[in-house]
């Protein structure tokens, strides 16, 4: 495969005269998925495009394979109830050097024969641009079918909201410690641990968790949906545990966590894969309660201070495990995090949550660079465009 860098602008290809001069007058050439016919002006270095403008310059790689010409890596990401306000909000997509065109449209439009989006170069443009060849998808929750809208395009984050129940079992099936995880019945199985956590099973921002901890002659509650501790009675509990049972809530043991200053502390792992999977940003959180929930963290701290490299170590190929796993169960992901748990007793690290949609708040407050964040999916979809295959997890 032949590769070369060429400038779209205005109607525009521009490219070199050695490699124009092999190629015939008229042909269609794969920009994003879509196919589109070109003249080609040989003498003057140039395609000209029959549909599609591009307002400022923009660097575009090139490839050659048999007699199949491409242009792009083509990046669209996808959002939910875009608007010219909002799409504000993702101008720091746009700072990158990598070549290729990005773009933000709306998931509304995938049922539609063209997709208008927002590009910015200098200025915000909306305008008709080319299906895109790899969609990182942003919406939360995300829609499943979406993928089948865009069949030929790659999908990065095709699940941005997982099931906790069914991520720790695929985890578990693969040899990654996770802690003991039910879903279901809970009646039988809470009577065996002093400690656990009652949980939705699917992302709640924090909200709608209960831990608790079993005491010789009652129970006691912490919700964090009123941030309080309430002492139930064996048979209030049980009430409780029914009505959590009826609402998709799963029950996960508690693993006695190490301690930062006498505060349980947990781990933020922020994963970015463009392509091979990096630990990006570490955060420590440490718990204003003598238990672990740290969805509102008494302090968040970085986490290459506290841990040793032994530690840091067997997290990175934590990270490889995990990142190759949700690859190969689900799709494709730039970026992911893990909310992890280091053991008291035996240090064994403990994936407790994984999150298909990565915050950027613990790496803003610990002052990292969140230029790796935006540039990401663009340097992946280059990897994925230049070697016309997806990655090998994926075949």
């Amino acid at each position: 495969m032949q590769v070369i860098r060429g400038r779209w602008i205005k109607n525009q290809l521009e490219l070199s005269d050695t490699f124009l001069a092999k190629l015939p007058s008229e042909f269609e050439l794969d920009l994003g998925v879509e196919k589109v016919p070109v003249i080609n002006k040989k003498r003057f270095g140039i395609l000209l495009l029959k549909s599609f403008f591009m307002p400022n310059p923009k660097e575009m790689t090139v490839t050659k394979l048999g007699s199949q010409i491409s242009a792009g890596p083509i990046l669209g990401l996808m959002v939910r109830g875009l608007s010219e306000i909002n799409a504000q909000q993702f101008k720091n997509y746009f700072t990158s050097k990598t070549p290729g065109l990005t773009y933000v449209f709306d998931e509304s439009l995938l049922n539609t024969a063209k997709i208008e989006g927002y590009y910015f170069n200098d200025n915000w443009y909306y305008m008709n641009l080319p299906k895109p060849n790899y969609v990182f998808d942003r919406t939360y929750p995300s829609h499943t079918q979406n993928k089948l809208k865009l069949p030929r395009s790659v999908f990065f984050n095709p699940i941005t909201q997982f099931s906790k129940s069914e991520v720790i079992r695929v985890l578990k099936q693969n040899s990654i410690d996770v802690p003991e995880t039910f879903s279901g019945t809970f009646e039988t199985v809470y009577r065996r641990f002093v400690l656990f956590y009652l949980k939705p099973d699917r992302g709640s921002f924090g909200q709608g968790i209960f831990v608790v901890k079993k005491r010789k002659t009652d129970i006691l509650v912490y919700s964090s949906t009123s941030n309080s501790l309430t002492i139930y009675t064996n048979e209030k509990f049980l009430n409780l545990l029914g009505y959590l049972e009826k609402n998709s809530y799963i029950l996960q043991k508690g693993i006695c966590p190490t301690k930062l200053e006498e505060d349980p502390v947990d781990f933020r792992l922020h994963v970015l894969a463009d392509p091979n999977p990096r630990l990006a940003s570490l955060a420590a959180r440490t718990s204003s309660w003598d238990f672990l929930y740290t969805s509102a963290p008494k302090k968040i701290l970085k986490g290459a201070d506290i841990l040793s490299k032994k530690d840091l170590d067997a997290l990175g190929k934590l990270i490889s495990r995990v990142h190759f796993v949700l690859s190969r169960a689900f799709g494709l992901y730039v970026e992911f995090s893990l909310d992890v748990i280091k053991e008291e007793d035996t240090g064994k690290f403990y994936v407790i949550d994984v999150n298909g949609k990565s915050t950027r708040t613990h790496p803003q407050i610990l002052g990292d660079n969140l230029a790796d964040y935006y540039s990401a999916s663009q340097k992946l979809a280059n990897h994925l465009f230049i070697g016309k295959a997806h990655a090998p997890f994926l075949l």
